[in-house]
């Protein structure tokens, strides 16, 4: 009797230690969910005022980390349209530390990722527009991943 119970607490013990064990593996992998979660709280917002979206005929709307400052500006042709020129802008950084959506549409001859390659570390064209940072700072080439996967661009 005395074996047939000591195994019994044995396979307890077996069975209680591979739980522990279990639940110390799951919490591990949960971590960095947890730290998405803070850094997914830690970006704003940018959606285009409408005074400057009804001149365009354009809204822009992108996530941006907190630490960042967005200035719409524009560039106006001779004949009077307006184009959007955003610059998101490291607070506190260098003046190359900027992820750029100039003005005008990357289907022009001058806005292009091609005509940026010799000073632009990173470019794409999305939804007929430029994307574009000089910089090589880690902060704001996670800023410029974070709003080109976040841009939408919509008629006024």
């Amino acid at each position: 009797m005395n074996k047939k119970g000591f195994t019994a607490y044995f396979i307890v013990l077996i069975v209680a230690i591979a739980g522990v064990m279990g639940y110390l593996a799951l919490a591990k992998k949960q971590e960095p969910v947890m730290q998405q979660i803070n850094a997914i709280s830690s970006t704003k917002t940018y959606i285009t005022p409408n005074n400057i979206a009804k001149e365009s005929g354009k809204i822009f709307k992108f996530q941006y980390p907190v630490g960042f400052t967005v200035i719409e500006g524009d560039y106006k042709t001779p004949g009077g349209s307006r184009f959007p020129d955003i610059s998101i802008s490291k607070d506190g950084g260098a003046g190359i530390d900027v992820v750029r959506i100039p003005g005008g549409i990357s289907t022009g001859p001058e806005i292009t990722c091609e005509n940026y390659a010799t000073v632009a570390y990173k470019c794409v064209e999305l939804k007929s527009h430029v994307v574009m940072t000089s910089s090589k700072d880690q902060s704001v080439l996670n800023a410029f991943d974070l709003i080109t996967k976040t841009l939408e661009i919509e008629r006024f």
